[in-house]
C-alpha cells in the first residue's frame, strides 16, 4: 500500500506529463481558434476596404446635390399634407426647441 501512496514521491514524471500533455492540448486548440479568428478578421478588413473604395468611387455628385437642395429648400410642406402630419400635441413643431427650419421633401420637414 505503501508503494502505491507514497506521500513524498520524488519521480512523480508520469502525472507531471499528463498534467502538461492537457496544457498543451489546451493551448494548441485556443491557437486554432485564434487563427481562425485572424483569417475571418482578414477577410472582413479586406472586404470593408473594397466597400469603402466602391463608395468613394461611386459617388453621384448629381444626386448628393440634388439631396441637399431638397433638404436646404426653406419650403413649407403644402398645407394639403397637414392633414397627414403628426398629432402637434404629442409632437410639438422642432422650432419650439430653438431648431431651425432647413427646408423639405414631400411630407418631410427638415431641421437643424
Amino acid at each position: 500500500d505503501r508503494w502505491r501512496n507514497n506521500t513524498r514521491p520524488k519521480n512523480n514524471y508520469a502525472r507531471m506529463r499528463k498534467e502538461l500533455e492537457i496544457r498543451y492540448r489546451e493551448v494548441r486548440d485556443a491557437l486554432r481558434v485564434l487563427e481562425r479568428m485572424d483569417s475571418i478578421l482578414d477577410q472582413a478588413t479586406k472586404r470593408t476596404l473594397e466597400l469603402k473604395h466602391q463608395l468613394d468611387s461611386d459617388v453621384d455628385v448629381d444626386a448628393e446635390v440634388r439631396r441637399l437642395s431638397k433638404r436646404y429648400n426653406g419650403f413649407r410642406p403644402d398645407t394639403s399634407m397637414l392633414g397627414k402630419r403628426v398629432s402637434l400635441i404629442d409632437y410639438p413643431d422642432p422650432t419650439e426647441f430653438n431648431w431651425t427650419f432647413t427646408g423639405s421633401s414631400g411630407v418631410t420637414e427638415f431641421f437643424e
